[in-house]
């Protein structure tokens, strides 16, 4: 069961959470799935399930397992025990669950099944069926083989604010800037989500931008690496031009938790 997940599964392929497989025990005509809280709407185990049997003549029961955050997944996993057939975390769980051997690798044969060569290279891969440009960002930050994951779903992290609030309204340009979550101006008045991952990515952006991001940003015509920006609630901002260099140490900077960087985080 658990070589088949890539190939029945037919999830939207954005990313983010990962679909990977987790070392498991053998067992008929059962997959269990880990999947983050309301990540699935009603009817989908039933439709996979009906799905199933018309693709194969064969039963099949899923049952789906749910958690909160990453690090109680790990938990499960690692210290309980917890065996899945699919799991789904962020990307940074991937890399560090290889890593500690806590996952099987996807059988490429059943996941390139009935895939065509789509771009014309002349090969039938990963490229075939999913966005290069995904599948590139997913090879530089935590399956460089791209043998233990897929892309399931894209999210993102921002700010959610009232720009109506009394002497502490929050302009448009405050909301551009992690500066608001990390500066004076709004210390005390913030509530941010419980989770290691989004809280550690946005604090190492915010600590490494100075000195090790921002010499990486693009130029103007006159050399300057910021333009001024007027946004609709009249505030101004400044906006970058972001290069590639710029963009591929970003994603080292989001997953770097060596000891030095943890300690540079933790400061701001």
């Amino acid at each position: 069961m658990k070589k088949r997940i890539a190939l029945f599964l037919s999830l939207f392929l954005m990313t983010v959470p990962i679909v990977g497989a987790v070392a498991c025990s053998a067992r008929d005509n059962v997959l269990k799935l880990y999947n983050w809280q309301d990540y699935m709407a009603d009817g989908v185990v039933s439709g996979f399930e009906q799905y199933y049997l018309q693709k194969t003549g064969k039963k099949i029961r899923v049952e789906v397992s749910n958690f909160a955050t990453n690090e109680e997944a790990y938990a499960q996993i690692k210290t309980k025990k917890e065996d899945y057939d699919v799991f789904i975390p962020s990307d940074y769980m991937i890399d560090r669950m290889r890593n500690e051997d806590l996952l099987l690798a996807l059988d490429k044969n059943i996941l390139l099944e009935g895939a065509t060569d789509t771009n014309g290279d002349g090969v039938v891969n990963e490229q075939d069926i999913f966005d290069k440009n995904i599948m590139e960002i997913v090879k530089d930050a935590f399956d460089p083989d791209l043998a233990y994951s897929v892309p399931y779903l894209w999210g993102t992290v921002g700010i959610l604010y009232d720009p109506t609030r009394g002497d502490t309204r929050v302009t448009d340009a405050d909301a551009h800037t992690w500066e608001s979550l990390f500066g004076d101006k709004f210390a005390g008045s913030i509530y941010m989500k419980n989770s290691v991952h989004d809280a550690f990515t946005i604090g190492s952006v915010y600590a490494n931008f100075e000195d090790v991001l921002k010499p990486l940003l693009g130029t103007d015509a006159n050399g300057q690496t910021q333009q001024e920006i007027v946004y609709p609630d009249g505030s101004q901002g400044v906006t970058y031009a972001y290069t590639e260099a710029y963009k591929e140490r970003l994603r080292k900077v989001i997953t770097d938790t060596a000891d030095d960087n943890i300690e540079r985080v933790r400061e701001v």
